[in-house]
């Protein structure tokens, strides 16, 4: 998976489309032309383009790759989409602020190699 960058706030979950289904952001803002997405229009877009999407409240974590809703770290009291990329072991954040998850999350304290991800919600396919 290819870590894809939003253009603009309120494009993360866009980008995050574009890195699963490896599209251009252009081609996802084109379908869901609407700043900001919520989960529920992310998972029918995905099943539109043949992705078994569903929300899930118990996503484990680094099992299976999910989007994930978190705190934004650089527009405080927003939430931001990022990826928990399974297959690579790592976080894709869309955002171009200057700080990012995949960078700037804390550290696990049990785990000094594991970022402690604070997540709302996770959507899977």
């Amino acid at each position: 998976m290819t870590t894809i960058k939003q253009t603009q706030v309120g494009e993360c979950g866009h980008a995050c489309l574009a890195m699963i289904l490896n599209l251009s952001l252009k081609n996802i803002i084109k379908d869901l032309p609407q700043w900001g997405l919520n989960d529920t229009e992310m998972i029918e877009y995905l099943r539109s383009k043949g992705k078994r999407a569903r929300s899930v409240t118990d996503w484990l974590g680094q099992c299976e790759s999910a989007i994930l809703t978190v705190p934004s770290l650089n527009n405080i009291g927003l939430l931001h989409y990022i990826i928990w990329d399974s297959q690579d072991k790592k976080y894709r954040d869309p955002s171009t602020g200057p700080l990012q998850y995949d960078k700037n999350a804390p550290i696990d304290p049990r785990n000094k190699t594991t970022k402690l991800i604070s997540w709302a919600s996770a959507i899977i396919w």
